[in-house]
């Protein structure tokens, strides 16, 4: 009896089962793939540390440091000068300008004291600064104000009949300011009327002797008598012994 020879089915059925296996694993593999790649989930990205950077509260930088006042301030430029002010009165700083300030006050003449009344950057003005800055800025001061250095007159003046001049030489017997505190200075006007014309107070009881005084060097000096017909309406007076006033002071 004729038998068929057998078909190889064995090697078949072995190349299913691997291909079979080979898909299984592949489909396990894709999806652990997937989630692991760590694109979203495991990224690390919320643990970047942008938090703690430092960029604002932890940088260490210190905060911005304070200035300290404005040295050109009418009440720092007058600090000195304000605490001659009786506790009676009231007086403010009156600002001529950004280069000159009046600061009112009580002080004797004394020069030492009138050189060193001004704050920092600041000296007590002279009176060739007073004709050259004050022009028209404020034509009726409240207050007296000692100028630095001191200033005679010329001898045989008067209130509206005066000249402030440079203290040179030997002044005579009638000069006024030929005493030991006494200076030519600049003299408020405010108050000065026909009725009263001499020892005109300011608004806190400093007095000028004679104002509307003029200074012209070239002309009048310590030792130049002031002829009877002059006629004079300037910012200084003053002169006689122990009077009392502020500074005026003028920008370096």
């Amino acid at each position: 009896m004729y038998s068929a020879p057998m078909r190889p089915f064995a090697p078949l059925a072995l190349l299913s089962a691997f291909t079979l296996a080979a898909y299984a694993c592949v489909g396990d593999d894709v999806p652990a793939a997937v989630v692991d790649a760590g694109t979203t989930a495991d990224t690390g990205t919320p643990d970047t540390g942008t938090a703690d950077t430092g960029t604002t509260a932890d940088t260490g930088t210190p905060p911005p440091q304070d200035a300290g006042p404005d040295p050109d301030a009418p009440n720092v430029v007058c600090a000195k000068v304000a605490g001659t002010i009786p506790a009676s009165a009231s007086a403010t700083p009156e600002v001529f300008g950004p280069t000159m300030i009046g600061c009112p006050g009580k002080l004797t003449y004394q020069p030492t004291l009138v050189v060193g009344a001004c704050g920092k950057g600041w000296t007590a003005c002279s009176a060739p600064q007073v004709k050259v800055r004050r022009g028209s800025q404020i034509l009726a001061p409240k207050y007296h104000y000692w100028l630095e250095p001191r200033l005679w007159a010329s001898p045989d003046g008067d209130t509206s009949r005066c000249y402030a001049a440079p203290a040179t030489g030997t002044p005579t017997p009638s000069n006024c300011g030929n005493n030991a505190t006494g200076s030519m200075h600049f003299c408020s006007k405010v108050k000065l009327n026909a009725a009263s014309r001499y020892n005109v107070a300011d608004d806190i009881g400093n007095t000028c002797g004679q104002v509307n005084c003029d200074y012209s060097p070239r002309t009048f000096k310590s030792d130049t008598i002031v002829p009877n017909g002059a006629t004079t309406s300037g910012d200084f007076g003053g002169c006689g012994n122990n009077e009392t006033a502020g500074v005026l002071c003028c920008k370096n």
